[in-house]
């Protein structure tokens, strides 16, 4: 049987990301459409005319409504949530609050940007036995699931720093960049400081570097590189034997070998680079969540991503907020 499906939230990453050219999914909506075998899809929610009128036209079949509240006591077993942080709040109250509740949640990142909503949310959850999944993307695609098995495996050795270089806008992109750095580490920071940026504020939200040194003895850091516009988002490991490079915007992952130097007595030089993995143009991490919070529903498995996990990367975000100079709040 079929696992049947809504999401709230009909803009970007709920659906109209897949209206650009790209060569895989990009959407809740794509992701629950491309997944057919799992998924129908029986609702979408949007408070505004014209997300409605694109998804209605995308999706024919699919009811559509207005506010969450009007789906509160359909059967839905997943229930994507794709709306501003900001109005998280009230619609996972809608959403938890019918006679009917979903077995999971599927909730786009950042949870929310207020350290008390966030926590209410994830206990909202909890109580209503309800499993809840934040799409923090890179986790879930594979070729940073390829680096953290290298790095585990030892494939540079003692790992001496994590470097993720990212564009501004701190909850935006920067979210995505500190949440990929707790990943690939698998520790919390002992200390911290961060470098206000304000020259490359936008849209609201604050710039800034963020360093720090972690349990094991490895640093980290994630430095903002320029305008979110300009899509630099690449990672650097340096280990006590090679380097392992995400790049391309997560398209390669190179291993290069340290090396004895020909030219300087006693020192290691980077060797011939190998290629580790190539993204292929059909891949979505939209499409792994999703598969994902279908064995999730099943009771199979556990979360790539949960509510507790986000909570941990976005609490970090707010002191790194409110260190740069910002407010926590949405």
């Amino acid at each position: 049987m079929k696992l049947r499906a809504a999401i709230v939230g009909l803009g970007q990453a709920g659906s109209r990301f897949d209206e650009e050219p790209r060569g895989s999914v990009w959407s809740h909506a794509g992701a629950f459409l491309a997944l057919s075998d799992d998924y129908e899809l029986i609702a979408g929610v949007d408070p505004d005319a014209e997300n409605r009128r694109r998804f209605a036209a995308r999706c024919p079949d699919v009811s559509v409504f207005p506010d969450a509240e009007s789906i509160r006591d359909l059967d839905v077993d997943v229930v994507s949530i794709a709306t501003p942080p900001s109005a998280r709040l009230a619609v996972f109250k809608a959403i938890l609050g019918g006679v009917r509740k979903p077995k999971v949640i599927v909730c786009e990142k950042p949870l929310s940007t207020d350290t008390a909503t966030r926590k209410i949310l994830v206990e909202m959850c909890e109580a209503a036995n309800v499993v809840l999944v934040v799409n923090y993307n890179r986790r879930y695609t594979k070729l940073y699931q390829q680096f953290s098995a290298a790095l585990r495996n030892g494939a540079i050795g003692q790992v001496v720093s994590i470097t993720v270089r990212t564009p501004n806008r701190l909850w935006s992109i920067g979210s995505h960049a500190l949440d990929l750095l707790l990943y690939l580490s698998g520790e919390l920071p002992l200390e911290m400081a961060t470098l206000p940026l304000p020259a490359l504020a936008e849209r609201g939200e604050l710039a800034g570097d963020f360093i720090c040194n972690f349990p094991s003895g490895s640093a980290g850091r994630m430095l903002t590189q320029g305008p979110s516009r300009v899509l630099i988002f690449e990672v650097d490991a340096i280990g006590s034997t090679g380097r392992l490079t995400a790049r391309n915007n997560g398209q390669q992952l190179e291993l290069v070998p340290f090396v004895e130097s020909k030219k300087y007595l006693g020192y290691l030089e980077c060797g011939q680079s190998c290629l580790l993995y190539q993204t292929t143009p059909d891949e979505s991490a939209f499409v792994e969540v999703m598969k994902e919070a279908a064995n999730l529903a099943k009771r199979v498995g556990s979360g790539t991503c949960t509510g507790q996990m986000a909570m941990v990367s976005e609490e970090l975000l707010d002191k790194i907020v409110t260190r740069v100079g910002g407010s926590t709040s949405d």
